[in-house]
């Protein structure tokens, strides 16, 4: 008689937890004075002990608002819940512990007891094989779980109600983070005919306890072999720093740079997006009496030396002591951020590239960390003149300066387009050059600012293009801008009427125009592919390709904040 199938929850115990080597069952388990243990009675081929909590029993908190209305309830006044996971030990080339829990056995484990994304290159392998047959990684895939990094962090889970290819979803190679995917695997016989993998492994499979040392044999030999990177070598780009002792090294070489003031390829920059016209002036929690117009790292770490702080900086100061105020003009908190969360830029490490990001780190490929800085070191610069600036300008005042600056330049700032195939209003461009360049002008180096900068310069570009009521409603808000700027031009300019809407209605060829990122900041001598963050430069060889592709030509602007 076959066995019942077994919906099987699998975690990896890592080799070594806060730095000792795992060599006990208990090792793994967060608090096990608290539970009661139970060994194999037979002998297996693999060893292991059963932690059993004691049930939780209490009354579901829907109870109260039920039974004024029902009555006495008493079949379910007392929920249980239960709470269970099994550590085994496996001889494959090495000790090697796995955590397998039932119920509510998560929260038995230590936090950082597990290697994290462990499921999810043993899923991918399952799902794709380096000797895979034309048609047989058809239809494989059922969901996919990923972490995109832009102006703010999304988090996605993308499902189909039948199993597709994995082109399908949609998933963009170049700024999306796998986290999870769930499909059918190549051999069903072993695998079963579904199963899904992100920092656990999830499967459904007829077996006895008998059999479970040979399976956790098996997923350490399939999680071992490199076959995904067949199909998915990409994964491996930027990936996130979940080892907890790897990111403790990383915050102490963190610690390190910022207390000997190592911080060439360091900077502040808030960790969402901000409308930078509100911002008056920043300030530090650990001296708020001085306030600045910009947010610059050696300003904070300036406090903490006069303050014979720095050579004491913890992360637990970084994380949540220290603090960052974003002021308006009347010195009202806009925005409150921790340090830590602020820090952004690369860190060295064992000959490793890593970078910092709105706390978090991240590992990046170094290939892959070439070949983008290469794309971005091979953009044009824009050859049309924009005036430098202050650093308490503010973005709108910068653009009304500079467009009327030049009888070239037509204000488009804060002219928007509303689609009813819209729920936002579009950006058409800041300022618009007679001879059909749109100019996208954003403050600071910030990730989160320069995410929106290339995005709004896609958005306005694609459907400039591939949009008739666009383009009708762009050409009636040029109109408008051109008399507006009638009425103010200075003696001896040319009018302004009709010579900015030279574009058709009915279409537009895309290689007469050119679209300008322009970047107002203290460039101090670098190169946009020194001063950017990383995912800056992700985003912007995204958005510059997809524009590119419609057909657009695409360059940058460095225009210096003193």
């Amino acid at each position: 008689m076959a066995n019942k199938r077994v919906p099987l929850t699998i975690y990896r115990i890592r080799d070594t937890i806060d730095g000792q080597p795992v060599r006990d069952f208990d090792d793994a388990i967060a608090d096990p004075s608290k539970l009661a243990t139970y060994d194999l009675i037979d002998d297996q081929d693999f060893d292991a002990r059963l932690f059993v909590a004691k049930p939780n029993k209490k009354a579901p908190t829907w109870l109260a608002f039920l039974e004024p209305g029902f009555g006495d309830l008493a079949e379910v006044s007392d929920s249980v819940t239960n709470s269970a996971v099994l550590v085994a030990k496996v001889k494959y080339y090495k000790d090697v512990f796995f955590a397998i829990t039932f119920g509510f056995g998560r929260n038995l484990l230590k936090r950082n007891a597990f290697k994290v994304n462990y499921g999810l290159r043993f899923a991918l392998n399952t799902l794709y094989t380096k000797s895979l047959l034309p048609g047989e990684a058809a239809a494989r895939v059922r969901s996919v779980d990923t972490k995109t990094v832009g102006a703010n962090t999304l988090h996605t889970r993308r499902q189909m109600d039948s199993r597709t290819f994995f082109e399908d979803f949609g998933i963009d190679t170049q700024r999306d983070l796998l986290k999870a995917v769930a499909g059918r695997p190549i051999d069903t016989t072993v695998w079963g005919s579904r199963l899904s993998g992100g920092s656990t492994i999830n499967v459904s499979l007829s077996l006895s306890i008998a059999e479970l040392g040979d399976l956790l044999k098996q997923i350490e030999k399939v999680w071992k072999s490199d076959d995904y990177k067949g199909q998915f070598a990409w994964i491996d780009n930027v990936t996130a720093v979940t080892d907890p002792e790897l990111r403790a090294l990383l915050e102490a070489q963190l610690l390190t740079q910022l207390r000997s003031r190592s911080i060439a390829h360091l900077t502040l920059a808030p960790p969402e997006l901000v409308e930078w016209d509100e911002i008056a002036s920043f300030r530090f929690s650990v001296k708020r009496a001085e306030t600045r117009h910009d947010l610059e790292l050696d300003h904070y770490l300036d406090l903490l030396s006069g303050g014979n702080k720095l050579e004491d900086l913890q992360m637990s100061h970084l994380q949540r002591t220290h603090k960052v105020e974003a002021l308006d003009s009347d010195n009202n908190l806009l925005h409150i951020w921790s340090l830590f969360g602020c820090i952004s830029g690369e860190l060295k490490l064992a000959g490793k590239t890593y970078l910092v990001s709105e706390g978090d780190f991240f590992e990046v490929e170094e290939n892959y960390r070439r070949a983008l800085d290469s794309y971005v070191a091979n953009l044009r610069e824009c050859t049309r003149s924009l005036p430098t600036t202050t650093a308490d300008t503010t973005e709108g005042e910068y653009n009304d300066t500079a467009a009327h600056g030049s009888p070239n330049y037509l204000l488009l700032d804060k002219r928007t387009v509303k689609l009813s195939t819209r729920t936002s209003p579009i950006e058409i461009c800041d300022i618009l050059s007679e001879d059909r360049c749109f100019i996208h002008v954003k403050r600071k180096l910030a990730s989160s600012s320069l995410s929106h900068l290339f995005s709004q310069g896609y958005v306005s570009g694609d459907l400039f293009h591939m949009s008739q009521a666009y383009r009708e409603a762009t050409r009636s808000e040029v109109k408008a801008a051109e008399q507006d700027r009638e009425k103010v031009k200075k003696p001896g300019e040319p009018s302004f009427i009709d010579r900015f809407c030279t574009f058709s209605t009915a279409g537009i060829t895309p290689s007469e125009y050119e679209i300008t990122y322009a970047i107002i900041a203290d460039w101090g001598g670098r190169a946009l592919v020194d001063a950017l963050p990383f995912f800056s430069k992700v985003n912007l060889r995204r958005h510059s390709e997809d524009l590119r592709r419609l057909g657009y030509k695409v360059t940058y602007k460095r225009i210096q904040a003193n």
